[in-house]
């Protein structure tokens, strides 16, 4: 097969993964599962291919507010300019690409392919090939409020974070030095490394191993300001797939009690898997949702990491901001309230209540705070130390891109007074 027909297989086999994509992300399905479910069913596809597939529909999703004029007639070119605008290098097979559905030269595509070019820039380029596209359009309207500067990065793929284990850093840094890995470390957080180039983490022997953990530095930092000790009790309300759960058990070096619920049977059984690799403190339980259970002690502390509208993700999953409503806001507070009171019930005097979401919302952090603490005012704020800056804040710690190159956070400590 020359390299031209098979270009044009890869980007025929692109169009229709993309055509079924878009259908489950028309009925709401996150782009992200789907597209690693398909994979998983369909192993006919390459790492090449996969690689193409999945930088272009996260591209297309990422633009979409400008990329939709395009469609439905002109999809192909859509997703090109999702791959483009997402930065992604341009190889010989994109060059056929572009060529082959005729983009004239002086409209600088290749200027795309620049690291660091800014949203502004690039709608000048786009406005070459789609004449309707405004700045505005990139988000929906509940986060045009945010900083230019945070709406900017959301327009850039976060960085691969990595949590390492006491005593695995030397092991961990000598494998991505003899993979010509780039990467960075922070003085003030140094178990956390941002990882800069391409890493298949299923190599590394010390993540095999269970001794290196993914982790987005912003839930990583949740687990800093949680602060568990050793020996503690500890209740983790919205578990998931047990990140968080298992930075608890390492900070309280493995020494203890955590108990981990959740209540979606199927993330259950990820929480299950992950914390069963090696002998733990972590007691998963798989819970209803509504009636809490019983123990012979009051937890010292409940981390509830609660349901939200994933706003601080949308780095990672740009499909998201697509679906987001004033509704769902509302609906995701209503639940995010109920579950602190219900963790509440849980502790005693001196008890801590953590409250976390991985949104930029106020309306799902500060407001769920203040109306918590309205209806239980046997609680009260603690000052939070910020865990880079070392600077103390009294109303809980809100994170956004770019102060770090990963997600966006809340947190917030209470204690029952």
């Amino acid at each position: 097969m020359t390299n031209h027909k098979r270009y044009s297989h890869q980007i025929e086999n692109l169009v229709e993964v993309s055509d079924y994509i878009h259908q489950q992300f028309q009925a709401q399905r996150p782009v992200d599962q789907t597209l690693t479910r398909f994979f998983r069913q369909n192993k006919k596809y390459g790492s090449s291919d996969r690689r193409l597939i999945s930088n272009a529909v996260f591209g297309y999703y990422r633009w979409y507010g400008w990329l939709k004029w395009l469609e439905p007639a002109r999809k192909e070119l859509a997703l090109l300019l999702g791959y483009l605008l997402d930065a992604n290098q341009i190889t010989d097979l994109v060059e056929f690409w572009r060529r082959n559905h005729a983009v004239r030269e002086d409209c600088d595509l290749r200027l795309l392919e620049e690291k660091g070019i800014d949203t502004k820039k690039k709608l000048e380029i786009i406005r070459q090939l789609i004449p309707e596209a405004e700045q505005n359009q990139l988000f929906p309207p509940q986060a045009r409020e945010l900083p230019p500067q945070t709406l900017d990065i959301l327009q850039s793929r976060a960085s691969l974070w990595v949590r390492l284990e006491e005593g695995v850093k030397e092991s961990f840094l000598a494998f991505l030095k003899q993979n010509e890995t780039q990467y960075r470390l922070y003085d003030s957080f140094p178990e956390a490394i941002e990882i800069h180039s391409a890493l298949n983490i299923n190599l590394v022997p010390d993540y095999r191993d269970h001794k290196v953990e993914v982790q987005d530095i912003s839930s990583q930092l949740v687990g800093k300001i949680t602060a568990p000790s050793p020996g503690e009790f500890w209740v983790d309300l919205c578990a998931g797939s047990g990140g968080k759960t298992l930075h608890l058990m390492s900070l309280m070096k493995n020494q203890g009690t955590i108990k981990a619920l959740e209540i979606r049977e199927s993330i259950f059984k990820n929480l299950l898997k992950r914390t069963r690799k090696k002998p733990s403190v972590i007691e998963p339980e798989l819970w209803d949702g509504a009636k809490l259970p019983k123990w012979d002690s009051h937890p010292h502390g409940v981390l509830v990491d609660a349901p939200c509208s994933c706003s601080g993700t949308w780095r990672r999953s740009p499909d998201l901001r697509w679906h987001l409503s004033d509704e769902k806001i509302m609906a995701f507070q209503k639940t995010q309230l109920e579950l602190l009171e219900k963790a509440s019930s849980l502790l005693g005097k001196g008890g801590r209540l953590v409250y976390a979401t991985c949104s930029f919302f106020r309306q799902e952090n500060q407001d769920v705070i203040q109306a918590f603490l309205d209806k239980q005012p046997e609680f009260t704020l603690e000052p939070i130390i910020h865990p880079l800056s070392r600077q103390s804040l009294k109303e809980g710690l809100l994170i956004l891109p770019p102060e770090i190159n990963g997600n966006a956070m809340f947190t917030a400590s209470m204690i029952r007074k």
